[in-house]
């Protein structure tokens, strides 16, 4: 890798972030060149935690597999790159997602979580690596309703470790025709615990449309009326009132779109089809662009995911989605060769200011000597008029 340091040009207060997946090589080089050709000033760091079954209350941080993520955070911290540090439920040798886990005694797994695997991970990690910020855990929906336990997993963290704070939560729907699926949406807005975190964080895998590979007019209708299963659900809207309820800024935390057809009808399906199609990812990212970059309490999102090259990832970020995620809440800066002119400049102007300061202290002294002079000479000329007045 260059030993040049990179400067990402963003928005000041935006998050532009890619996410590790934990079976990744975690390739530094990788990761690198995603973040540079993207733009990027974060990547969300996992770290995987073994749990033997979905009911499990059984948890171990992956010491190897945690290595390597330090190893990443090293060279991130290095460019110029904030970490979010996210705790991976790694279930069953990732049989089932962690949407699954469903612990036998709940109450018991906020203990647990806390004390294996959050607080060893601030003390081993948060700290010691100044990490900007730490999602407590993602999209853990059959835990999502303990609200008082969450608030006070918020709270410990926060007194122990002075970064952000975040707990992902996963994506939603709600459907006209079904009333549970609206209730459902506002208790999730309404739970108390988003009073605790620094922003909210959700997944995105949002159902928009039907069609194979809809253009950038469709994709923008559809997000204020989704066709799949004739919901109507208007995200555009729903995101806004998580917003308005919760009075926080919206990340979202895990999103992007499989270069397939029907990549928007399933996004969360890396295998939604068996035909290619670079177009759908990019016109799916650019009607999202138009519709969510202008809104202030938009923060940002994280690019699902990045450091992996292989051509048959669906996810993987294809080029004519590059540009439109490099130039999402740009900012030009200054290239490192105009730094060093700026630095000479200043240089410069300092030392002439010195020039002038001494410049002006001796035409200090010389005012004062003249002034002597003058006040010599009217004396003079005060004792000869005298002087003539008295013959």
């Amino acid at each position: 890798m260059t030993n040049e340091s990179y400067v990402p040009q963003v928005k000041d207060g935006k998050i532009k972030s890619g996410n590790l997946w934990v079976l990744d090589a975690f390739d530094t080089d990788m990761i690198m060149n995603d973040v540079k050709r993207m733009n990027l000033n974060t990547v969300n760091v996992p770290i995987r935690v073994d749990i033997p079954s979905r009911t499990s209350l059984t948890m171990v941080i992956n010491e190897q597999q945690k290595a390597k993520a330090v190893n990443v955070i090293n060279v991130l911290n290095e460019n110029n790159i904030h970490v979010i540090l996210e705790p991976f439920p790694f279930i069953q040798g990732g049989r089932y997602g962690e949407t699954e886990w469903n612990p036998s005694n709940k109450k018991e797994w906020f203990v647990k979580w806390q004390t294996g695997v959050i607080n060893p991970l601030i003390e081993d990690i948060a700290n010691v690596y100044d990490i900007w910020g730490f999602n407590i855990s993602s999209n853990l929906v059959q835990l999502e309703s303990m609200e008082s336990e969450w608030i006070q997993m918020i709270q410990n963290t926060k007194n122990q470790y002075n970064g952000k704070v975040i707990l992902r939560t996963n994506w939603w729907y709600t459907a006209v025709w079904s009333q549970e699926t609206q209730n459902k949406f506002v208790e999730k807005i309404n739970r108390e615990y988003w009073k605790y975190v620094d922003f909210i964080s959700t997944d995105a895998w949002f159902e928009i449309t039907n069609t194979a590979v809809p253009d950038v007019t469709e994709i923008k209708e559809r997000l204020k009326s989704t066709n799949v299963y004739n919901r109507n659900q208007n995200v555009l809207e729903e995101i806004n009132r998580f917003h308005e309820v919760t009075g926080k800024d919206i990340f979202f935390g895990g999103f992007n779109i499989p270069a397939l057809q029907y990549g928007l009808q399933f996004p969360w399906n890396e295998e939604v089809s068996n035909v290619k199609s670079p177009e759908i990812q990019a016109n799916g990212w650019q009607a999202y662009r138009e519709s969510l970059e202008d809104l202030d309490y938009f923060l940002g999102f994280s690019v699902w995911v990045i450091g992996n090259n292989d051509p048959n990832y669906s996810y993987r970020v294809q080029d004519g989605t590059v540009d439109i995620i490099h130039d999402w809440f740009y900012e030009e800066g200054c290239s490192s060769e105009e730094m060093e002119e700026l630095k000479k400049e200043i240089e410069r102007l300092n030392a002439e200011n010195q020039s002038l300061k001494i410049m002006s202290n001796q035409l200090k002294i010389e005012n004062v000597s003249l002034q002597d002079r003058n006040d010599l000479l009217e004396n003079t000329i005060n004792e000869i008029k005298n002087l003539l007045n008295d013959i």
